[in-house]
């Protein structure tokens, strides 16, 4: 045996590629077990080593991927999945002319975001008021608030063109429908029988015939 090599593991090194990949797979872990204890415990009573101890990780670990609880705050809420809705919401209102369709739309996809990820849900519903008190957190207050804007404007448009009721207030009845759409998760759990799709169409006609105009 080469002198060279006498003593060396066997065990062949781990590559860039597979190094990136093993940090990424550890890095959804992170934000998985997060989802689930911020869900269950809510944001204010979950800490950096609950989460670290749900992986299987030391607190120390964590940090390696995120600098704060807050990152994996923003990273929960708004990178996985909060920024491609908006987007979407954003498409929604900009692009589908027709008022009535376009917050027949608005419904059906926030339906489905909710069916998608009831965690992310609980999380927005039951920590509301952290997101409006804490500095650190208002991030996620925007990122509502602007949704909230986008809904407004639909509702606005349809009220300019006739198609809505003039003495209903588009931030309260947004309000009221953005929330009664969140909190989908405390009840529904998609079966064969019973889809998002079809609890979206529910919503729909039942808010939108409290809009028309007579």
């Amino acid at each position: 045996m080469d002198p060279a090599v006498r003593g060396k593991s066997a065990t062949p090194s781990v590559g860039p590629d597979v190094g990136r990949q093993l940090v990424g797979h550890r890095r959804q872990e992170i934000l998985a077990a997060a989802t689930r204890i911020f869900a269950e415990k809510g944001i204010s009573n979950t800490t950096v080593r609950d989460i670290a101890d749900e992986v299987g990780i030391l607190s120390g670990s964590l940090y390696h991927h995120f600098e704060s609880k807050e990152q994996i705050v923003e990273e929960v809420l708004v990178r996985s999945g909060g920024e491609r809705q908006h987007a979407r919401y954003r498409e929604i209102a900009e692009t589908i002319d027709d008022p009535t369709e376009a917050f027949a739309e608005i419904i059906r996809l926030g339906v489905a975001s909710v069916a998608r990820s009831p965690d992310r849900a609980r999380i927005m519903r039951n920590d509301a008021h952290l997101f409006r008190s804490l500095p650190r957190l208002r991030f996620v207050e925007k990122m509502r608030q602007d949704n909230l804007d986008l809904w407004m404007s639909v509702v606005r448009r349809g009220q300019e063109r006739g198609v809505f009721r003039d003495e209903l207030d588009p931030d309260v009845i947004c309000r009221a429908v953005s929330d009664a759409v969140l909190s989908t998760f405390r009840w529904f759990s998609p079966t064969e029988r019973v889809a998002p799709e079809r609890v979206g169409a529910q919503l729909v006609m039942f808010y939108l015939e409290g809009l028309r105009r007579p």
